[in-house]
C-alpha cells in the first residue's frame, strides 16, 4: 500500500512539473503577442502589442527602406532634407529584440576632392548616428565616412551618395 501511494505521489509530482514546464515555455512564446485591454466608450477593445523582430529581420527591413527611400542631404552639405526615413529606421530598431550594435556608413560621389568627400561623409554619418542615439537607446554605435572610395557605379554619381546602416546583435553572456 505504501509503495502504491509513493508511486502516485511521484507520478503526481512529475505531472505537476511537466505542466509548469509547458506553462513557462508557452508564456515565453506568447510574450510578444499579448493582447492589451483598453476601455472605450463602447466597451472593451483589444489592441495587439507588436511582435519583436530579430536583428536579421530588422536589417532586411532597414536595407529595403534605404533602397526605396534613401536618406537625403542637401547638396554638398551634411544637413538632412528630412527625418522621415531615419524615423522609420528608429521604429524598426524599437521593435527589435535584444541589444544591438549599430554601424552607420556614408558614401559620396566623385564630384569634389577626396579629402572634401571624406570629411563630408564622416559628418553625415556622425549626424545620422547622433540622431539615432538621441531617439533610440543604443549601447554601441559607430559612424564611418568613406568618401568616394567605394562607388557602386562609375557613371551614375547619384547612386554613390548613400547611407548604409548595419546591425549586429550583442550577446551579454559572460
Amino acid at each position: 500500500m505504501k509503495l502504491k501511494n509513493l508511486f502516485f505521489e511521484v507520478l503526481f509530482t512529475i505531472i505537476i512539473l511537466l505542466i509548469i514546464c509547458v506553462f513557462i515555455n508557452t508564456k515565453k512564446h506568447f510574450i510578444s503577442t499579448q493582447m492589451d485591454l483598453n476601455q472605450t466608450n463602447s466597451g472593451i477593445t483589444y489592441e495587439t502589442i507588436p511582435i519583436k523582430k530579430s536583428v536579421i529581420e530588422a536589417q532586411k527591413e532597414i536595407d529595403l527602406i534605404l533602397t526605396q527611400q534613401p536618406i537625403k542631404f542637401k547638396n554638398n552639405s551634411f544637413l538632412l532634407e528630412d527625418n522621415r526615413t531615419i524615423n522609420k529606421i528608429i521604429s524598426i530598431l524599437n521593435a527589435t529584440i535584444g541589444d544591438i550594435a549599430i554601424l552607420v556608413v556614408s558614401h559620396s560621389n566623385s564630384n569634389k576632392s577626396r579629402s572634401f568627400n571624406r570629411k563630408l561623409t564622416q559628418k553625415r554619418a556622425d549626424i545620422i548616428a547622433s540622431y539615432i542615439k538621441e531617439k533610440y537607446h543604443v549601447k554601441f554605435i559607430n559612424a564611418i565616412g568613406y568618401g568616394k572610395e567605394f562607388p557602386l557605379s562609375k557613371e551614375n554619381n547619384s547612386t554613390n551618395n548613400r547611407i548604409k546602416i548595419y546591425l549586429k546583435r550583442i550577446y551579454n553572456d559572460f
